[in-house]
């Protein structure tokens, strides 16, 4: 993400819409790459990212510049993405239903071997990352994707450092016994 001016988050902080404007063109693609990751669902990320900025139009005003603008952003991005999911997660039923993804393992297992494109192998490892549940999702893309250290991703979660550890140990254990009753999918 490009590096905000300082004085352009102060002119957005006191209502400049134009300053707001040109946030948002700067980081939109950010916010919605990281929303994306953690919702696995292009539509849904959309409508996450345009919560994601009316609190950072929000909020905008309690910046205080004790951390970077990007730091901000993300823990925004983050957590709304988090209580998203929450929210989707108490709608649906809670169950994870391993039949499905045992059935049609043998099938993606194919399509893997035939050196398919990117974006189905894609597909795959989506389907795998939707069988955790979202706590071990978002601790995992925090630790694998963004590369977050389990103390940051404790801080960003607001949670312990053994939690962290914990749900990271259960999404992987997970992602090996789907492997397993699935063949070598990733």
């Amino acid at each position: 993400m490009q590096e905000i001016d300082n004085n352009l988050i102060k002119d957005s902080s006191l209502g400049n819409m134009e300053a707001f404007e040109q946030i948002y063109r700067i980081i939109s693609p950010y916010v919605y790459r990281v929303v994306y990751q953690i919702i696995n669902n292009e539509h849904d990320a959309q409508d996450v990212t345009q919560d994601v900025f009316v609190k950072i139009y929000n909020k905008l005003q309690s910046f205080n510049f004790k951390s970077s603008f990007k730091t901000w952003v993300y823990k925004i991005s983050v957590n709304t993405a988090i209580d998203a999911i929450s929210k989707r997660s108490k709608e649906e039923d809670k169950k994870v239903d391993y039949d499905v993804v045992i059935q049609s393992a043998p099938q993606m297992e194919d399509a893997v071997n035939k050196n398919i494109e990117t974006e189905d192998k894609k597909s795959v490892l989506s389907l795998f990352l939707k069988r955790l549940t979202p706590d071990q999702r978002i601790c995992l893309h925090l630790r694998e994707i963004e590369g977050l250290t389990y103390k940051e991703i404790a801080k960003t979660l607001n949670i312990n450092v053994n939690a962290v550890r914990s749900r990271l140990k259960r999404a992987r254990q997970s992602i090996i016994s789907l492997k397993r009753h699935g063949g070598s999918l990733l």
